[in-house]
């Protein structure tokens, strides 16, 4: 059985780093984002510049198999 996305955001949301994450903005946190190794980039472009990145050492991008880094911004 393949879960859904609300599914795996509610399994892995309070693992996720992207609040942590140097890039992250106020824009994202005033709409709720995260998980945007999960999610894909941000929707409304909070997030566009490049201060760190945290995606790496996460342990939801771990657990999903991700190996890139800035999902916040780029569609990879």
């Amino acid at each position: 059985m393949v879960d859904s996305s609300s599914d795996l955001m509610t399994k892995y949301g309070s693992e996720c780093v992207c609040p942590k994450c140097p890039s992250f903005t106020i824009c994202a946190k005033m709409r709720w984002q995260s998980i945007f190794c999960l999610a894909g980039k941000s929707p409304t472009d909070c997030i566009r510049v490049e201060r760190g990145c945290l995606c790496p050492e996460c342990p939801v991008a771990s657990a999903l198999g991700k190996d890139k880094q800035y999902y916040c911004m780029y569609n990879v």
